[in-house]
C-alpha cells in the first residue's frame, strides 16, 4: 500500500504459502522465501525478526547474522515474549486449539523466554536505538547499523 518492497523468510511452507495469498490478495509487493535465512545474504534497510528469536537455538548467532543483513544506517527490529508476564504467551496458554506449553514452561515450540536482564545481555554489543515494553509486554528493540559498539 505504500510501495514497500519486502521479502519474508520462513522454514514453515505453510506460512509462506499463506503470506503470499495474503500479499497477492491485497496487491503488495512482497516476496516470501521458503528457506532458512542463515542462508539468505542480500542486505536491506530493515530486517525484522518478528516473534522468532524464541525458537531459535542460539540467538545471539542469529541476531549476528540478521544484523550482517542490514545495509549501513538501517535497521535490524526485534520483538519477542518477555518471560514471566508477556500478554502474548498467556494469550497462546488460553487458546485450545494450540500446542500446549512444555514441562520447563514454555509455550510449543519455544526454546526461551528472556527477561529483561538476558535480553540486554544479548544486545549490548550494538547500537540500540530503542528498547522497551511494549502493552503485549513483548520485547521491542530497534538497533542501528552504524556498526557495533
Amino acid at each position: 500500500r505504500w510501495g514497500i518492497k519486502s521479502t519474508g523468510i520462513n522454514l514453515y511452507l505453510p506460512s509462506v504459502e499463506l503470506a503470499r495469498e495474503r500479499a497477492k490478495a491485497n496487491n503488495l509487493p512482497a516476496k516470501f522465501i521458503h528457506g532458512d535465512f542463515r542462508d539468505y545474504e542480500k542486505q536491506h534497510e530493515a530486517v525484522v525478526f518478528f516473534e522468532i528469536l524464541e525458537h531459535l537455538p542460539e540467538p545471539d548467532k542469529a541476531i549476528q547474522k540478521a544484523f550482517s543483513l542490514v545495509k549501513p544506517g538501517g535497521r535490524l527490529y526485534i520483538s519477542t515474549p518477555r518471560a514471566g508476564d508477556s500478554i502474548g504467551v498467556i494469550n497462546h496458554l488460553s487458546d485450545t486449539s494450540r500446542k500446549p506449553w512444555s514441562a520447563d514452561d514454555k509455550p510449543a515450540g519455544h526454546l526461551r523466554l528472556f527477561t529483561t536482564e538476558e535480553m540486554k545481555e544479548l544486545i549490548k554489543d550494538y547500537t540500540v536505538t530503542e528498547f522497551y515494553v511494549d502493552t503485549d509486554k513483548s520485547f521491542c528493540i530497534e538497533i542501528m547499523k552504524g556498526g557495533k559498539k
